[in-house]
């Protein structure tokens, strides 16, 4: 569901990618913290950029719990 809604609303490719990564690592019902960050990626690029470029720096202001983080991270380094 999240890879056709970022295809609608014309969401660049890289973001697309990043969502799917993100949705196919975390199973089940996504929280609500890691869906506004997760949102946020996918319709700022400039939040995104920063999020690549200092993910520490980005997590620590969502309270993520050790799994979420991980998946994030692992998306992350799907982006390459």
């Amino acid at each position: 569901m999240v890879k056709s809604i970022a295809r609608v609303r014309g969401v660049p490719a890289e973001v697309n990618f990043f969502l799917v990564a993100v949705s196919g690592i975390i199973r089940g019902r996504m929280a609500q913290r890691l869906h506004e960050l997760v949102g946020r990626a996918m319709i700022d690029p400039d939040f995104l950029e920063e999020l690549r470029r200092s993910p520490d720096a980005v997590l620590a202001e969502y309270e993520l719990s050790d799994d979420e983080r991980a998946a994030v991270r692992q998306a992350l380094d799907r982006l390459g």
